[in-house]
């Protein structure tokens, strides 16, 4: 049922849109660079197999090891600093620590890993330092992303039953699994155009989940409008600036977007939305905060360009941009002032990553 729920609402996704929306501006040329640089604290070269064919969450611990999780494999994997092999753990099943859909998961430098198993309906947290593995039951939704406040899980979704089109924001014990709402807010619909100074977030949108009952999100077009809610105090921060990069999309990937929504209006014998393609990718990808609540913004960029980021101060004021500090690269996860870098590697039968420190020039 959860399987089908996920193909109608892809589908009306492909059709419509996701919903919400400001005029795009055309704007280039990049301002300056941030004093700021990327410290290179330690490099993996691991053979992909047997143990991670296909991983999709990744983290660093304390002690300077490596956790994968691994969709194929449904499998937790530590690696050492070394890029030595320690343990797996999970498995596809549904016994006590298997997975059957591992939908989302994250790591925290303590050692502990957080995994939401969609067909299962369980939230899994594994000690990796001993092996213990505990598991809750969770209320099944959409876009489920999660995210450690100190020794409590945080999950951000859009429950199935939901009509009043609520995303939840939910707390659940780390030791007890013992669960609370901490707050809710009204998902803009599809195709329903807000103002600047209302946005917080959609049901579909990516939020990066902070330690202080705050969450960074941003709007999926062509704009360039990112917001800090902090929940807890009802404080909203936004960040934005002029000039940011706007990246054309080739006539392939347009003919793709006309192609798959064409396959979405036939498959539900709906009509296509009278909204035009876009000509613009999504300004923004990911948004990320350091130790010194700095908030990185990663632009999209052309296909052979290196990553970059715009980097602002904790009062929202643009402190320049930084660029990657490898080609061919991808930011995978990030704890406090650690990045880590997956690498496009030059055997493919290996998984290439590097752990950067940013430092103040």
């Amino acid at each position: 049922m959860v399987n089908r729920k996920l193909s109608i609402i892809l589908t009306y996704l492909l059709i419509f849109g996701v919903g919400c929306g400001f005029k795009s501006d055309e704007s280039d040329n990049i301002i300056y660079e941030a004093p700021l640089e990327f410290e290179l604290i330690n490099e993996w070269i691991i053979p992909a197999l047997p143990h991670i064919p296909d991983p999709r969450y990744f983290g660093l611990l304390n002690d300077g090891s490596i956790i994968f999780v691994d969709r194929s494999a449904n499998q937790i994997i530590h690696y050492s600093k070394e890029s030595e092999f320690i343990n797996t753990f999970g498995g596809k099943g549904k016994g006590p620590g298997e997975f059957t859909n591992i939908d989302s998961a994250v790591v925290h430098p303590d050692g502990f890993v957080a995994v939401i198993d969609r067909s299962n309906a369980l939230l899994t947290i594994l000690n990796i330092n001993t092996g213990e593995t505990n598991q809750y039951d969770y209320k099944s939704g959409w876009n489920n992303q999660i995210g450690w406040n100190d020794n409590n899980v945080i999950l951000i979704q859009m429950p199935f039953r939901n009509p009043e089109f609520r995303v939840e924001l939910s707390a659940y014990d780390r030791g007890t699994g013992d669960y609370i709402q901490l707050y809710s807010f009204q998902s803009p619909r599809s195709n329903e155009v807000v103002s600047n100074e209302s946005f917080i977030g959609c049901a579909f949108c990516y939020f990066t989940i902070l330690d202080d009952q705050s969450y960074l999100t941003f709007l999926m077009d062509s704009t360039y409008h990112v917001v800090l809610n902090n929940y807890a105090d009802q404080r909203v921060k936004r960040f934005s600036r002029p000039n940011a990069p706007l990246i054309r999309l080739t006539d392939e990937e347009i003919e793709s977007i006309s192609m798959q929504r064409q396959r979405a209006a036939a498959m539900t014998r709906t009509t296509i939305s009278m909204n035009q393609i876009p000509a613009f990718r999504n300004r923004v990808k990911q948004t990320f905060r350091d130790s010194s609540h700095r908030v990185w913004v990663l632009l999209e960029t052309g296909p052979s360009d290196d990553l970059l980021l715009d980097v602002f101060n904790k009062e929202g004021e643009f402190l320049g941009w930084k660029k990657s500090p490898d080609q061919h690269s991808k930011i995978v996860f990030q704890s406090g002032n650690d990045f880590l870098f997956e690498i496009e590697p030059e055997n493919p039968d290996f998984w290439h990553g590097k752990a950067y420190r940013v430092i103040e020039k």
